[in-house]
C-alpha cells in the first residue's frame, strides 16, 4: 500500500481514552507501580531523594512460579485490552460504512 491522495475528507475515528489502570497495567509492572507510589508519597511528605533511607537487607528469594503468573497475568490482561480495541475499532469502522451514518 503506498501514499494516496484524495479530494475525500479523511475518516475520523474516536476510541475511549484508556485509563491510568489500563496505562499501567500496559506499560509497568507492579514493582515499578510500587516504586512511583512510594517516590510520590515521600515526596508529598517534604522528604528529598537524599532523606530516603534503604535498610541493608539481603533480598527475599522469589519463587520462579511467581514470576510466571505475573507473566501470564499481564499477557491476560494485554489480550483481553487488545481484544477490546479490536472490537471497538470495527465497532467504528461498521458505523462508519453504514448508509445511516450521520454525515
Amino acid at each position: 500500500m503506498g501514499l494516496r491522495f484524495t479530494e475525500d475528507e479523511p475518516a475520523v475515528y474516536e476510541f475511549e481514552k484508556m485509563t491510568w489502570d489500563e496505562m499501567d497495567e500496559v506499560f509497568y509492572t507492579e514493582d515499578e507501580i510500587g516504586d512511583f507510589r512510594h517516590s510520590a508519597f515521600m515526596i508529598e511528605c517534604g522528604l528529598e531523594e537524599e532523606d530516603w533511607t534503604v535498610p541493608d537487607v539481603e533480598p527475599v528469594p522469589w519463587p520462579k512460579e511467581v514470576d510466571e503468573m505475573k507473566i501470564k497475568k499481564f499477557e491476560s490482561n494485554l489480550s483481553l485490552l487488545k481484544a477490546k480495541r479490536k472490537q471497538q475499532m470495527a465497532d467504528f469502522a461498521t458505523k462508519r460504512d453504514s448508509p445511516h451514518a450521520a454525515a
